[in-house]
């Protein structure tokens, strides 16, 4: 009688301990679907990333949810010998810099993806981004209270 019970038991383990194991995997894997926690820089908070399939779905759906987001590019070329199309490459480590109209910098910080969304004050401000020693310029960004500013940097190819 006692052996049938384990038998139970070790039959009741094969299938359950899977079953649990998917189950975790699958929470985990939702929690990797979450923007990273916000740094702040200057009183100003932002998150940044996005540089694998999953983490960048989850940036571009989060894009709207702040009042400037950055895209940071490095041009690649060809998709393919037939494609006449260029496709950009994510990159990550470009510092980025933002000033007021005074030219006082008002936020400064690393990429840690090719994304970054800050939570910026409405204002008018200027922005550089600087990777592998190339430094790209935006003269005149607009952060409109309740809408979102957008501003994107390609780099030339091979800066990373």
């Amino acid at each position: 009688m006692r052996t049938h019970a384990r038998a139970g038991w070790r039959r009741a383990a094969q299938i359950l301990i899977p079953a649990a194991a998917l189950l975790i995997g699958r929470a985990s894997m939702a929690d990797d679907t979450r923007l990273p926690k916000p740094s702040v820089d200057n009183g100003i908070a932002y998150v940044s990333g996005g540089d694998d399939y999953r983490a960048a779905k989850t940036f571009e759906k989060s894009l709207d949810t702040y009042p400037l987001a950055i895209e940071l590019l490095e041009k690649a070329g060809p998709a393919s010998a037939k494609a006449n199309h260029v496709v950009n490459e994510f990159t990550a480590d470009a510092k980025v810099q933002i000033m007021d109209k005074a030219g006082k910098t008002v936020f400064a910080a690393e990429s840690q993806g090719p994304f970054m969304l800050v939570k910026l004050p409405p204002g008018h401000y200027r922005m550089t981004a600087t990777l592998g020693g190339r430094t790209l310029h935006k003269s005149d960004l607009a952060v409109v209270k309740g809408e979102t500013a957008r501003a994107t940097f390609i780099f030339p190819r091979g800066t990373a």
